[in-house]
């Protein structure tokens, strides 16, 4: 678990690093929302660019999930995922302006953050779904694309007015 939650913490680390400081220096809602899915981006190599991503997933699975409901809640805040969702839920308040509500910002960023859980934890029905049982790089590439325009176009829409007036990149 440890060492999963260091690998974790490589690939999204500099990404939440740096939507922490757009957070402090109140940066545009464009700047936080490109570094929001920047965070997605290195969640997704995370989750499926490693060798032992499958296995990784199985464990996760098999043996953490289970756990958790015995997990002390003090002990999953530790978690560089409790870092992540976090940041993820101040940002989505950052850029509505307060308009959000911090218990909605968080599940926003729950369902947002999700898209790509879903892939990771529904490996075995990719398949059935989608007609193929691995995420190669070509399927990353666009699964990556296709998070980062579907994050942009919810955290735009959750903009304060004047932010989506400005252009936020799409």
């Amino acid at each position: 678990i440890e060492d999963i939650q260091m690998s974790a913490n490589a690939a999204v680390g500099p990404a939440l690093e740096v939507v922490e400081q757009l957070l402090r220096d109140k940066a545009s809602a464009g700047a936080v929302i490109d570094a929001y899915c920047s965070i997605l981006d290195g969640l997704a190599d995370f989750l499926f660019a490693s060798p032992d991503a499958t296995s990784r997933a199985l464990f996760i699975s098999r043996r953490v999930k289970p756990a958790k409901s015995t997990i002390m809640r003090s002990d999953i805040s530790k978690g560089p995922g409790s870092r992540m969702h976090d940041c993820c839920g101040r940002v989505i308040t950052h850029i509505s302006d307060g308009a959000v509500p911090e218990d909605a910002s968080r599940m926003m960023a729950v369902t947002i953050n999700g898209q790509l859980l879903t892939f990771h934890f529904a490996r075995d029905h990719l398949k059935y779904l989608l007609g193929y049982d691995e995420i190669t790089p070509e399927r990353l590439a666009a699964l990556k694309a296709i998070a980062r325009e579907q994050t942009t176009l919810i955290l735009k829409a959750c903009s304060k007015p004047s932010a989506r007036d400005e252009g936020v990149r799409a």
